[in-house]
């Protein structure tokens, strides 16, 4: 076994230095990862930051030599009007979602004042649909796009546990964040208050369920305790986060 470093200082344990797959981790706050310490042979390197893995590249590395990736910004979302930046995955759908919760400031959209930005904001479905009109190429999903989203990750009695981010959650009941989706607790705002933050996980579809005079939408939720993926009926006026997916 040799050492994987990140940055040439911190080693990082549990990779076999033979031809293998490696990942480089980066300095905090940086885009670049140095990967020294491997013997002679030829690798699948890639570059994780902030939960995202990139591409990996083959490289033939001989022994003692330096390579220095970056990460590429292509699976990055740029919002154009904020400048907020948020990680894209391909999920097992075949579809490309945020991997994490949008942060937009839509008028009357709320945040815990206790965590920031980390969980994103809270929108009600008029303003969920709303955030979601100015990033052109993206939109909130639909009902039948999170049913199959949820039955490609494994159907809905697995899926929560392996969407779950590995951390975040009340009481250790994280996830395995099998895809990088990283679904993190945000709770849910009503009459100005937060209730369930850091236990439950919401988020809307953009599908209308037709029920209480059109006043209701169809949400899925997750819990700390549970890996099952629940389908709701909510209203509208409830505020929960929001993942927008790409459209095709």
């Amino acid at each position: 076994m040799g050492a994987i470093r990140e940055n040439n200082m911190k080693p990082i344990s549990g990779f076999k230095i033979t031809t293998a797959d490696v990942i480089a981790y980066p300095a905090q706050g940086t885009n670049r990862a140095t990967i020294s310490g491997l013997t002679t042979g030829e690798y699948n390197i890639a570059i994780e930051a902030n939960g995202f893995v990139g591409e990996s590249r083959k490289v033939y590395v001989d022994s003692d030599m330096e390579i220095q990736f970056v990460l590429s910004r292509a699976n990055l979302l740029t919002d154009p009007r904020d400048g907020q930046t948020y990680r894209t995955v391909l999920m097992p759908d075949g579809r490309v979602w945020m991997a994490e919760n949008l942060n937009y400031n839509q008028l009357g959209s709320v945040n815990n004042p206790d965590y920031g930005d980390i969980y994103g904001r809270l929108y009600t479905w008029e303003q969920a649909m709303s955030a979601a009109t100015g990033l052109d190429g993206w939109r909130v999903p639909t009902d039948a796009e999170w049913q199959t989203l949820i039955d490609a990750c494994g159907g809905v009695n697995v899926a929560g546990g392996k969407l779950k981010s590995t951390s975040g959650w009340y009481n250790n009941g994280n996830g395995t964040d099998d895809y990088n989706f990283s679904a993190l607790p945000g709770g849910h705002g009503y009459g100005g208050k937060f209730y369930y933050f850091g236990s439950h996980g919401f988020w809307w579809s953009a599908t209308e369920s037709g029920s209480n005079y059109g006043a209701n939408a169809w949400t899925r939720s997750t819990v700390y305790n549970l890996e099952y993926v629940n389908r709701t009926d909510s209203g509208k006026s409830s505020m929960f986060s929001l993942r927008l997916i790409k459209h095709n």
